[in-house]
């Protein structure tokens, strides 16, 4: 809760300055009648008392006036200008942060051999939560929204490091290990994944870069996808706008060797190690439980 509150600090400043020059500039409005009450008294007092003509005491409060109104037009401007400095602080913020985490680094050691086997020990997802997942085994984490289910999938991902305990792969801390080697040991298959407005070839790239087309209908095979792309009057190259992306990110998955599978909710075809999950278009879940009842038969 002390951290939640230390970091709510910066965000109540940005909100005092920006208040502050939004209550400025209101309150500026009221500047233009003042100024007009100023004037007409003073220059009755002028033409009364000091001898100044009438036409130029008028073009000159004219002038004032329209001077005010002129100014509070703009004066009703500074609030963008104290909303872009909030955002620039924030952004300069970012700029500046440095990362815990290195993703680019090539600092860490990597296994020779990956038997897949998973643990958590004493790891503050949950109040010491302690977790070993034999190498080849299946575990479903089941939870209500917000329970940690996906906090656990990140932690193993190393997206962020544990507050206490350890994430541990066959025996050894991840936090030992280099991070993009082990993230490529990973196949991920997220609840809400992107799908990228390319060819349906270079979507399934994304799970392996240097994947030939062999390999690419290959997992679409796997995938029970090969013979809807085929029948598409460009095949695999054909540029995507609307599509299941759930397919794909299946394909994705299948298109690359990981040792360790990771799922955040799960729907539906469980013939594979790694399945997609959650099929938004009737048709294609009428058809994939179809091929399922057909290999189950």
């Amino acid at each position: 809760m002390s951290a939640f509150s230390s970091a709510l600090e910066s965000s109540v400043r940005f909100g005092l300055r920006q208040g502050l020059a939004k209550g400025f500039v209101i309150g500026s409005n009221g500047l233009t009648f003042a100024i007009w009450a100023f004037v007409v008294w003073y220059s009755s007092r002028l033409v009364m008392y000091h001898g100044a003509k009438g036409g130029t005491v008028f073009a000159v409060c004219t002038g004032i006036i329209f001077g005010g109104l002129s100014l509070g037009s703009s004066l009703s401007n500074l609030k963008y200008f104290g909303e872009a400095i909030a955002a620039a602080e924030r952004i300069r913020e970012i700029i500046e942060r440095k990362q815990e985490i290195d993703s680019e680094s090539w600092e860490g050691e990597e296994l020779e051999l990956v038997e897949g086997e998973v643990e958590f020990r004493e790891a503050e997802v949950f109040k010491g939560f302690s977790m070993m997942v034999p190498a080849g085994k299946t575990v479903a984490l089941v939870g209500g929204s917000g329970s940690g289910k996906s906090t656990a999938v990140a932690l193993r991902q190393r997206f962020y490091d544990p507050a206490g305990g350890e994430v541990l792969l066959d025996g050894v801390d991840i936090r030992r290990l280099r991070l993009k080697w082990l993230r490529a040991q990973i196949g991920l298959v997220s609840q809400e994944s992107a799908l990228f407005a390319t060819t349906i070839r270079e979507n399934t790239l994304f799970g392996k870069e240097d994947a030939t087309l062999e390999e690419v209908v290959e997992a679409a095979t796997v995938a029970n996808a090969h013979g809807f792309i085929s029948q598409l009057p460009q095949g695999y190259d054909t540029q995507l706008e609307f599509f299941d992306k759930n397919v794909l990110l299946k394909k994705r998955k299948l298109n690359h060797d990981q040792d360790i599978h990771l799922v955040e909710s799960m729907e539906g075809d469980t013939s594979y190690p790694l399945v997609v999950i959650k099929v938004n278009d009737p048709s294609l879940s009428h058809h994939i439980k179809k091929l399922r009842k057909e290999e189950y038969d």
